[in-house]
């Protein structure tokens, strides 16, 4: 069982919290007032829109009546992959809390960044199927599983993943025309004919067509990126429905991306606090 380093006062802990959400200096999010009146020391009110705010209010803890440490205490047992009973027991919360928040924090997690993903000339798509292990078909053919494509930066490492209803050429055509900064760049996939069909259609001038009967070796990253995800949702989760099953990779690709300088509570926060107020109506001072 992995140990949680969790040892701070509560006014360092709404110092940190406050730093992440806000940066520098608290302003108001309702219109942006660069100088609030603190009436307590979670709340806040604008002297311009006379707004009340609070430090939860613009974050994804809004409306939350839980306490401020057991909030971050969670979040930080879901990125060191705390089992949902490890996580009851040592917040001190039900079963049903735990879950709802670990959804909530899945549905929020940042996404890699497009315009560092173009950092590289080499990529590999791939696409394999979540769902468990049943009897009858295997692979492409497999009933009742959610389809994943998958796009791995063979240079930065990284990968972006899709949910996709069917493996049809025009949705994978879709995806590599917005992710693949040009035509040019070196792309390795298996022979698949809606690979075949994309690659005539976007007309890409480097894409490599692998038979897998003759040879692995360069789309084999990407198996393992597959490999990595699937592992890690069986130790964590053991299963996960198909309703959510989107989500679900949504996470175990964050955490594939973010295993090399993995995020704390504090700076994840902050960076889905960056991804909020770049789709505000106001103009944030910091950012």
């Amino acid at each position: 069982m992995m140990v949680l380093n969790y040892q701070m006062t509560y006014p360092q802990l709404l110092k940190k919290f406050r730093e992440a959400v806000f940066g520098k200096k608290v302003f108001c999010p309702h219109c942006g007032y660069k100088k609030p009146r603190k009436i307590s020391p979670t709340k806040y009110w604008c002297k311009k829109c006379r707004k009340r705010f609070s430090l939860t209010s613009c974050t994804i803890f809004k409306g939350s009546k839980l306490p401020l440490e057991k909030l971050i205490l969670l979040l930080e047992c879901f990125l060191k992959e705390f089992k949902v009973k490890q996580t009851q027991e040592l917040v001190g919360v039900s079963r049903k809390t735990v879950s709802h928040w670990f959804q909530k924090f899945r549905e929020n997690l940042p996404e890699v960044e497009r315009e560092k993903f173009f950092e590289s000339d080499i990529f590999i798509l791939d696409d394999s199927y979540f769902g468990g292990k049943r009897k009858g078909n295997k692979g492409r053919k497999a009933p009742f599983k959610t389809i994943v494509l998958g796009l791995l930066n063979k240079s930065l490492g990284k990968v972006k993943v899709y949910c996709v209803p069917s493996l049809d050429f025009k949705i994978v055509a879709t995806i590599l025309n917005f992710w693949l900064p040009s035509r040019k760049v070196k792309l390795f996939s298996d022979s698949f004919k809606s690979y075949r069909l994309a690659k005539e259609w976007l007309k890409l001038e480097n894409h490599t067509l692998i038979n897998h009967q003759k040879r692995f070796k360069e789309t084999n990253p990407g198996e393992n990126v597959w490999s990595v995800m699937k592992r890690k949702l069986r130790e964590i989760y053991h299963h996960a429905t198909q309703k959510y099953m989107p989500f679900y990779v949504k996470e175990l690709a964050y955490r594939f991306n973010a295993r090399n300088n993995p995020d704390d509570a504090f700076s994840l926060l902050r960076k889905i606090s960056i991804n909020q107020w770049k789709f505000s109506k106001i103009s944030v001072p910091f950012w």
